[in-house]
């Protein structure tokens, strides 16, 4: 994430050349001051959800059938800190 103090949507899109999407891996590391969530969004709605405060590591594996996904991250009064976003679309 760009910066962890603001609110913010991000779309992740496959790489070229894949086949149909089956799966989809996200793993988020880093640490954050005070409190946010982190979901992934599908149809507008989240789907999976992270509290996040202090060190962070989590990770989602899902069944997946789309070439992008929407990651939507809220800061709760979030002072610093950083959040890196690793993913992968399997197919």
């Amino acid at each position: 994430m760009t910066t962890v103090t603001k609110a913010q949507t991000t779309t992740l899109k496959r790489n070229t050349g894949h086949g149909h999407i089956h799966y989809l891996t996200i793993t988020g590391s880093g640490e954050i001051h005070r409190a946010a969530a982190i979901s992934l969004m599908e149809n507008g709605k989240p789907y999976r959800t992270e509290k996040l405060s202090g060190p962070v590591k989590f990770q989602w594996q899902t069944d997946y059938y789309s070439d992008t996904a929407d990651i939507r991250y809220e800061p709760k009064a979030v002072t610093g800190g950083n959040l890196r976003l690793e993913y992968r679309f399997k197919d």
